[in-house]
């Protein structure tokens, strides 16, 4: 009888054992499994993470280039701007160009004091008249192309 008692406890002790293993199986188990899903978690805010960076970082660099390309635009317009005014400027000088005034006389008449009376009298009439648009044409007064009589 002792025999058997023994082998009971040896049996009990044994089932006991077992037991616990078993239940620190499933412990270690439960705790691999919490640990991975921590870890799956952590991973996951990692990617997360840095798929946004990710994203602002595209944003970033698609905003510089448009930024980019607009300063150039900027630039040729005020390159097309300036390069007009330099050409108004230009039109105005050349329209309030002095004017060069050939006097063609004959030989002998550009000597002659009438000629240079009838030049000092044409001279300031024609210099008060508006320069056209080529700025080379001067009407004359209508005197000075009549025929004599």
């Amino acid at each position: 009888m002792e025999i058997e008692r023994a082998k009971k406890e040896r049996d009990e002790k044994v089932i006991a054992v077992k037991e616990a293993l078993n239940r620190a199986r499933e412990e270690v188990a439960q705790m691999l499994q919490e640990r991975e899903t921590e870890a799956e978690k952590v991973r996951l805010n990692i990617e997360a993470k840095g798929k946004a960076e990710l994203k602002a970082a595209e944003n970033e660099a698609r905003a510089l280039v448009s930024l980019g390309q607009s300063y150039q635009d900027n630039q040729a317009v005020l390159k097309y701007q300036l390069q007009m005014q330099a050409l108004d400027v230009a039109k105005r000088l050349m329209e309030n160009a002095p004017r060069p005034l050939v006097v063609n006389s004959q030989a002998e008449a550009s000597s002659s004091p009438l000629s240079t009376l009838l030049l000092a009298q044409m001279l300031p009439t024609m210099m008060k008249q508006p320069s056209p648009e080529n700025g080379h044409r001067v009407q004359m007064p209508d005197w000075v192309d009549s025929p004599e009589e």
